[in-house]
This record gives C-alpha cells, structure tokens and sequence, in this order.
C-alpha cells in the first residue's frame, strides 16, 4: 500500500505556485524533503535496502537471479560490522549513519542461491580488512503471510566499492591528455614526467596491498581467478580489498571458463570443437577475410575446467601491473593499427567477449616473443628494468615458471625498491 501510495500519479491540473509547479506527477516526486525521506523508509527491502534505479541492472534467467544497485541502511559505521539479519528481520539500525552501497543479488531459485551461500560461508574465514563482505538471508515475497508457501527470496548483499582501481587509471589517461592537450604536443615533458612519477608511486602502493589481499585469501586456500582493474576497489577509511569473492574456487577444486573472463592463462585456452591446428592458426592472419575466420567464430576456446591454482592469479596480477602501468588494455598488444576501441580502459573491457577470438588464438600461442612485446611496451613507456622483470615472470607461458606465490611476487625489488619513471 505504501509503494502504491508513493507512486499514485495525481490528475489534477498543474498551478504554478512562484517558479514551483505543484499537480501532477507521483506523490513522492511532490513531497518535501522529510515526506520523502519517510516515503523511502517504508519502501525499504525487509526495512533495510533502498534500492537505487528503476529496474535489475542483471538478469539472469538461468540462475532466476536479478542483481539491484541499492543502499543498505543496517550498516553500522560506529561498530564496523555489519548488522546480522535473519528471516528478513532487522534489528538495531541506525538510521544517522552513512548508508553502504551494496549489490543484492536476489534468487527465486533455493538451488543457485544455495551453491552461492556455500561459497560466501566457505569465504567466512577470509579477513574482510582484505575482502568485500557479504551478507546472506530468505525472505518471503509478501511479509504479512511468510508463514505460508508464498514464494522466497534468496538475498545475498554484497558491500561496493566506493572507488575502483579502474577508475585510478582512467583519471590518470585523462591528466595525462589534458596535460598534452594545453602544449599542443604528444611527447611527455617534464610535468608529465612529474605527473608520471608522482602516479608510479601511488599505484605500487596500490598494487603491493592487492597482493597483500591475494596472500590472504590463498592462505586460506582460496583462488579468486578473475583478477581485474574492477574487481579491486577502495573502501571507507580508503582500505584497498579485492572484490567479486562470489566466484572464487577453493585450491584443486576447478574454474569454469565463464570465470576466466577477458584474460585467461594460456593453459586455460585449448581447441575444441570441429576446430583444428589449421584453422586456428589461420585465425592468427589478421588479413584473411572474414569468411575464411567464420569457422572459428563460435568455437569455445576455454578448457572445460581448470584446477584452481595460484598461478592463475598470478598471470592476472602480472595483467592487472601492466595495464594499470600503461592505462592501455592488455589485449590492445596485439591490435592492428589504430584499434583505439580496443586501446582505452573502461567497465566495458571486462564485460565483452564477443570480439576476443583474436586475442585467444595468441594467448593459445603464447610465448617468449610476446613476452618480449610486453617488455619493451614497459621500456617505451619509461617503467625501467625492475618493472619489466616482474611483469614478465608473472606472465610466463608455463605456470610452472611464474613465481610460485604471491609472498614472491612482493618480495621482487619492484616493490621494495625506489624505481624512478
């Protein structure tokens, strides 16, 4: 009754009352600041979420999931922990505190919202200094008859970043071509290179406390698998953690290839299907037509399974170095021309695989001329010798040759040596 009351369009003739227009519209968009305050109270999830948008920003129908962008108002800043909710009721909110965004990830399916609910109770023993924390509860459908079959809702709440890494580097490109901009010119001068070394600082900080978040987890035996620009964030009191846990594989337990995203290990990539050695290779001539590559268009190049290992994150943070070091993505190595599509970071990079097969048929091939590449990408761009060591072993083809842990990687001198841009 409430939300029908707040979104009650009225039919009344507008009057403009000085340079207000009062009629018409739903009651909440003419109520004053407090009304609308309460009106939002009491359209609050299970008294606790406000939700932001009009609609799901995912949906999922094989999952029955939906995710909503809402607030979450049982986060109590005082104390740092997140209030306990069960069956839907909440208790000692307080209403002054500063609301946490959230992503809800709500299911009408018992069976996926159960697998997921392993996984973050499995995920109950990482420290949340270094990891999202979730929160996971049923609720029914309509409050006033939960005791009787109406249907459930499965939430898990999962806290947001205020700021992702991505965004550190996009603001970094923009300064950057701001900086050009007013010279008129394309090669870096001394403010940049100031601008430049005031950025290296500042990220291997970054980066040294996402490793620190990854020695946690595989500690505790766990493998995240999709280490990206967006799945690390800043949070309150600007404390780096890692994020999207939800899909994080026990160690020797296996990845399915929807978790590999954008930017597999070689060892993940294989060829399947009616595909053989030919035609993939053919696929690698960028000039053939376009036709002679539709046999390879729709064939599935992630093994089937793959154990979950720490050198997967490993090559991931070797990526994560690079394109956050050279604000291009990693797979713009490899384009043609001026590909600028390709070039840029943004949300979308790690979304889309529609476009990626090229960049599979050279990860299958991986090897130490790519590898070369990627050096002399972070030579060019003025990184020096410690970085360029680093990245690479992190980005070998065998995982066996990668650094065998995370405590490795951050005892490289990149990260306890001053290296000047």
């Amino acid at each position: 009754q409430a939300q029908e009351l707040c979104f009650y369009r009225t039919s009344c003739t507008s009057k403009k009352v000085g340079n207000n227009k009062r009629g018409g519209g739903s009651v909440i968009t003419r109520a004053s600041k407090r009304c609308k305050i309460e009106l939002r109270k009491s359209l609050r999830f299970v008294g606790r979420y406000e939700f932001e948008g009009s609609k799901a920003m995912l949906i999922d129908e094989e999952k029955s999931l939906k995710v909503f962008e809402a607030l979450d108002f049982g986060y109590n800043n005082k104390q740092k922990e997140r209030i306990n909710c069960k069956d839907g009721l909440i208790s000692h909110v307080d209403e002054e505190k500063e609301a946490q965004r959230v992503l809800l990830r709500c299911f009408s399916s018992a069976e996926h919202y159960e697998h997921e609910v392993a996984i973050v109770v499995r995920n109950g023993s990482l420290d949340t200094k270094f990891v999202e924390t979730c929160c996971h509860f049923s609720v029914h459908e309509f409050e006033a008859y939960s005791a009787s079959n109406t249907p459930q809702q499965f939430v898990i709440s999962v806290e947001q970043p205020k700021m992702k890494l991505l965004r550190v580097v996009q603001s970094a490109h923009v300064g950057l071509t701001l900086k050009s901009e007013r010279r008129d010119e394309l090669t870096v001068d001394d403010t940049n290179i100031d601008f430049m070394q005031h950025y290296l600082v500042k990220v291997r900080i970054i980066l040294r406390l996402i490793g620190q978040c990854l020695c946690h987890i595989h500690e505790r035996g766990i493998i995240h698998g999709a280490v990206n620009l967006t799945s690390c964030g800043s949070f309150v009191g600007k404390k780096w953690k890692l994020t999207d846990l939800v899909g994080a594989r026990s160690t020797n337990s296996h990845f399915l290839p929807d978790r590999m995203g954008i930017y597999p290990p070689p060892e993940s990539v294989e060829i399947s299907g009616n595909t053989n050695e030919e035609n993939f290779d053919q696929y690698l001539n960028l000039n053939a037509p376009a036709q002679d590559k539709n046999i390879l268009m729709t064939d599935h190049f992630f093994v089937s399974s793959l154990p979950a290992h720490v050198s997967i994150d490993i090559w991931s943070f070797g990526v994560l170095i690079y394109e956050t070091l050279v604000r291009e993505s990693f797979r713009s190595l490899f384009d043609q021309g001026n590909q600028k599509s390709q070039k840029l970071l943004s949300s979308s990079t790690y979304d889309a695989k529609d476009d990626n097969q090229t960049f599979m048929a050279r990860l299958y091939h991986w090897n130490e001329e790519d590898l070369r590449e990627v050096v002399d990408r972070l030579m060019e761009d003025g990184f020096g010798p410690l970085c360029a060591d680093l990245v690479s072993h992190c980005l070998c083809t065998s995982p066996n040759d990668r650094p065998s842990s995370m405590e490795e990687v951050l005892d490289h001198p990149f990260f306890n040596e001053c290296e000047t841009f």
